[in-house]
């Protein structure tokens, strides 16, 4: 969603509140979005194994909150790094395919999801009205919900042996996995794709604020620890270059950015030697 949504969405937001929405409280004072990062263990149901030479791929599924996230897990044998890919906005874990095995090729597990709504994976996806009248109500917005998803991937991915664990997505995926990584400081770095924040949001109305800022990556990348590798075209047509830059100057931790000029937006194959460069980058962590 792009910035001129976003106004319409704040506008909105404020006409609700004048009728009396109260406040809710499932984010912190400094209104950023808080997740224990010990969470219990978790079981993964295997559905489907397919064999892709020097890697298989198994579809998976594990519970989470009011849903089971329906996933395809790629790994070559005795993968002990692995990341979980959160695709695009109304994209599917069988969209980013190409994703997938462009991990495990390299030697990366890969856990690739249906975002909650999509795909497999049941679920209503909300409008930005509908999660903060949900949010109003002192209940769990979808837009925190699939962060929370997010964090459950790792420990699925967790469960199938994975010792250091990365995340990462595409445009709005890349939203949720920075998200997910701030709030997580046992993910150990984030590859992000063509993707950005919202911007400075600023709010006469404190709980609508509170809302906005639970779900912009603007206001959590300061507090990103992890190395963070950003791919980005400048001539992308959908999420501007320079919104990706300001996210990214926001950024303390250790971080590396990669631009194209392909006119590309979210994971493209002219990306794929940077791809390998950034993955290396990342997997530094984990030695």
């Amino acid at each position: 969603m792009n910035t001129i949504h976003i106004v319409i969405a704040v506008i909105t937001l404020a006409f609700l509140l004048l009728f009396g929405c109260s406040l809710a409280e499932p984010v912190d004072h400094e209104e950023l979005l808080h997740y224990p990062e010990k969470r219990g263990g978790i079981p993964v149901t295997v559905l489907e194994l397919k064999g892709f030479g020097n890697f298989s791929r198994d579809g998976v599924t594990f519970p989470s909150k009011g849903t089971e996230i329906a996933a395809d897990y790629y790994y070559p044998r005795n993968a002990k790094i692995g990341i979980v890919w959160i695709p695009a906005a109304g994209k599917t874990r069988r969209n980013a395919e190409d994703r997938g095995i462009a991990f495990a090729s390299r030697g990366y597990a890969a856990m690739i999801v249906d975002v909650r709504g999509l795909g497999e994976t049941t679920g209503q996806v909300h409008s930005f009205e509908d999660d903060y009248t949900v949010f109003s109500k002192g209940e769990e917005p979808y837009n925190h919900l699939v962060v929370w998803d997010a964090l459950r991937a790792i420990d699925a991915m967790r469960e199938r042996g994975v010792t250091c664990t990365l995340i990462g997505g595409e445009s709005n995926g890349g939203r949720i996995a920075l998200i997910a990584a701030a709030v997580d400081k046992t993910i150990s770095g984030s590859l992000l794709i063509s993707t950005a924040g919202y911007g400075k949001i600023d709010h006469q109305l404190f709980d609508v604020r509170r809302f906005l800022a639970s779900i912009n990556p603007d206001e959590y990348a300061p507090s990103l620890t992890n190395p963070i590798a950003f791919i980005h075209d400048t001539k992308d047509p959908t999420i501007p270059f320079s919104l990706g830059k300001q996210t990214y100057d926001k950024i303390a931790a250790p971080k590396k950015l990669y631009t194209l000029s392909n006119g590309c937006h979210g994971y493209c194959p002219t990306m794929d030697d940077v791809l390998t460069d950034a993955l290396t980058f990342l997997a530094q962590k984990c030695k």
